[in-house]
């Protein structure tokens, strides 16, 4: 399955529009909640699935804070050259 990337213009507008919608509740000015609702194209579900979709297939589910699944992280981490290739080397592993 693939999901559409939100741009950093999508996420930037959600930013925004989030920010508006947090000074007028502060304020209770709610007359131009709807016409700032219609005014903006958000692709607020775009960013929203992205990031769902991220964190269900990339982090470990098992903490509360954004980490690699322990196999992810494990691929990533630098693995140790066979003793073959560090002889060629010079004896070496550069790692």
């Amino acid at each position: 399955m693939k999901v559409a990337k939100a741009t950093e213009a999508n996420i930037q507008a959600l930013i925004d529009f989030l920010n508006e919608i947090e000074e007028m509740v502060e304020g209770d000015d709610f007359t131009n909640a709807e016409k700032l609702l219609r005014s903006r194209p958000i692709h607020w579900a775009k960013i929203i699935f992205g990031y769902q979709t991220l964190v269900e297939n990339c982090c470990d589910p098992n903490l509360n804070y954004l980490e690699w699944k322990p196999e992810i992280k494990a691929l990533l981490e630098p693995k140790p050259l066979p003793e073959k290739d560090a002889a060629v080397l010079g004896g070496s592993c550069p790692c």
